[in-house]
């Protein structure tokens, strides 16, 4: 590539050149309005040749900053020429008709455009390639056809313009031919392009398979689907719980089609491999890993992974994968095998009953007047983080922050003036004054509450009863026994609970399962999740 633009720098001089001679005279000048245009063009052509080239040498094969930079506007006029050269193409073939013959004028100028704008977007492409992370192959075909639609459309212009003014211009009959082939190269260009930002099966990926069998392409493949983990103890940690996430929030951008970075993630194999930046992960140091680093990132900031638009990693999943690479990253090991702190066998929990993503069913079912605006301002104030459950829902999930320990009672004050509109509520880690308790009963659209690690007791689970709608209740880490299990017996949606760590017997959960049915009960990570049909015993680690 760097030849093509040292050729382009000699053909532009060349062009130059011979503008500079032009006489007007015999049968193969150009016209003197074409002088204009392609000096301009000749002298951009120039200049941006030498941009590439000079900088290119001065950082000894990197792409300098400002090429860079440039070359991101590529996206944002690829599409130019692409418009430019269909509405020519459109507007010459109906220019033959003769209710149509005036639009021939437009014809010319329009090219034109067409001819600036692929040039400038063959350049700054040229400029991103730099930057590395693209498929080899299909960067090739992009490339060079993006190249040939500079190149067939300056020459579909020059015969234009020649055969307007001259009809018995010689070159005229070539004109239709060139510009078709414009036009196929336009489409095949613009496909590559496509492949290389979405990936090689992009247009199809949704294919009905009558036409893929007509095309000759294999069935198409499921989607991956995240799968409850039956048995916790004996999941492969990388396998089970770390492929999935890596597959459904990297991979999209770090796959063999499309190399971000130099960067794949489809294989053990490529994330041991590392990308441009060295190795992904240092196994056995979690905070001095690229990959978590990058996870930790603001989402605004450049180096974020994934980059901001993207579906983003919850913080349960980084949690993983912290622990993952803490734990020596391990490829074949189970969990059994890997230690795992506290805060991570919560999560691990959540895995083994299916609620990694922590979406309450029936949240959407409810509603609620918008909540006031100043009550929302003042519980943020108070240390707690106020957010709507979803774009355009008046339902809010609220959250616990330290700064609101010392606040004393006014947080919760301020709080039952939004109890219609509360419908997550996380206290967790929480000493709750007997203002907060108070507050409880009125949340009559709650579903989902956390009090794990938290002052609850028996004394207070008395007043959860009424809450018709509550379906997640976690109190991992409390001193709940099983007397006060027994005041949830009239929650009818509670479908998840948490009892790690508390002093709930089996026979308690067994009770409690025979007025609830549908409940799903955990009692930590070493032990199965509880159905009525179950029993507390379970393979325990190292067993």
């Amino acid at each position: 590539m760097k030849t093509f633009y040292t050729l382009l720098i000699l053909f532009s001089a060349k062009v130059t050149e011979k503008d500079a001679k032009f006489t007007g005279s015999g049968p193969v000048s150009l016209c003197p309005n074409l002088r204009r245009p392609l000096r301009f063009l000749a002298i951009a052509l120039f200049l941006l040749g030498s941009t590439a080239a000079t900088a290119q040498s001065a950082h000894s094969g990197e792409p300098a900053e400002i090429l860079t930079f440039i070359g991101r506007f590529h996206p944002l006029l690829v599409h130019l020429p692409v418009g430019f050269l269909f509405v020519a193409f459109l507007l010459e073939i109906f220019s033959r008709f003769n209710a149509y013959r005036e639009l021939r004028h437009a014809v010319t100028f329009i090219l034109l455009l067409g001819v600036i704008s692929s040039v400038v977007s063959a350049v700054m492409g040229y400029f991103l390639s730099l930057s590395g992370g693209y498929e080899e192959d299909t960067l090739f075909w992009h490339q060079w056809l993006g190249i040939g639609v500079a190149v067939t459309a300056l020459i579909a212009y020059v015969i234009k313009k020649n055969a307007d003014r001259r009809p018995a211009f010689p070159g005229a009959r070539a004109y239709f031919p060139v510009f078709l082939l414009t036009v196929f190269f336009t489409m095949g260009a613009g496909h590559y392009g496509g492949s290389l930002t979405h990936g090689s099966d992009y247009l199809t990926q949704y294919m009905p398979q009558p036409l893929r069998t007509i095309a000759g392409l294999p069935p198409r493949q499921k989607p991956i689907q995240p799968v409850p983990i039956t048995n916790l103890a004996e999941a492969v940690v990388y396998r089970d719980i770390i492929h999935p996430i890596v597959e459904t929030r990297c991979v999209d951008c770090h796959n063999p089609d499309k190399k971000k970075g130099d960067l794949r993630m489809d294989s053990p194999e490529q994330l041991l491999k590392g990308g441009e930046n060295g190795p992904l992960f240092v196994a056995g140091n979690a905070t001095g890993s690229e990959m978590v680093k990058r996870l930790l990132l603001p989402e605004e900031h450049d180096d974020h992974m994934p980059p901001k638009g993207k579906k983003q990693l919850t913080k349960e999943q980084i949690e993983l994968v912290k622990w993952w690479i803490a734990t020596g990253a391990s490829f074949d090991k189970t969990v059994a095998q890997v230690e795992a702190t506290p805060e991570v066998k919560v999560v691990l929990t959540k895995l083994g009953s299916g609620e990694a993503e922590e979406k309450p069913s029936g949240v959407m079912t409810l509603t609620a007047p918008p909540a006031a605006p100043a009550a929302v301002n003042q519980l943020r104030e108070s240390g707690f983080s106020v957010t709507p459950v979803a774009q355009e829902s008046s339902l809010l999930q609220v959250k616990y922050w330290p700064k609101a320990q010392s606040a004393g009672n006014s947080p919760y004050q301020i709080m039952a003036k939004l109890t219609p509109q509360i419908t997550w509520l996380d206290l967790s880690g929480t000493q709750l004054p007997d203002s907060a308790w108070r507050i409880l009963p009125n949340l009559t659209n709650l579903t989902r509450l956390h009090l794990q690690g938290s002052n609850v007791t028996d004394a207070q689970l008395p007043l959860l009863k009424n809450l018709d709608h509550l379906e997640y209740l976690n109190l991992y880490g409390t001193a709940v026994t099983d007397a006060g299990l027994m005041h949830l017996q009239s929650l009818k949606n509670l479908t998840s609970l948490y009892l790690w760590q508390t002093k709930v017997s089996p026979e308690g959960v067994k009770e409690l399962q025979k007025k609830l049915p549908a409940l799903r009960v955990d009692t930590g990570w070493e032990e199965k999740t509880l159905s009525p049909q179950d029993t507390l015993a379970s393979p325990k680690k190292g067993a």
